[in-house]
């Protein structure tokens, strides 16, 4: 099982998505996230713990990054 380097939200439908390199194109994993909902929320993070569950917690070969406002109130 490859760790999924980037699980993006829909915008159309609010789902998560699985994007891997090594698939033909995006899979939807059935998670509806809600408006309020962002990749850091709590439905979001227990997706990664599921794959970091099916490693069997040592491979920890993925990485997270997420995009915000810089720290001098510039946007």
């Amino acid at each position: 099982m490859c760790i999924p380097q980037r699980l993006p939200k829909s915008t159309k439908n609010g789902h998560l998505y699985l994007m891997d390199g090594d698939r033909k194109g995006p899979v939807d994993l059935g998670l509806l996230l809600t408006e309020s909902d962002d990749l850091v929320s709590e439905p979001a993070l227990e997706v990664v713990r599921k794959f970091i569950q099916m490693e069997g917690g040592e491979n920890l070969n993925f990485s997270l990054m997420a995009l915000g406002p810089s720290q001098d109130g510039d946007d």
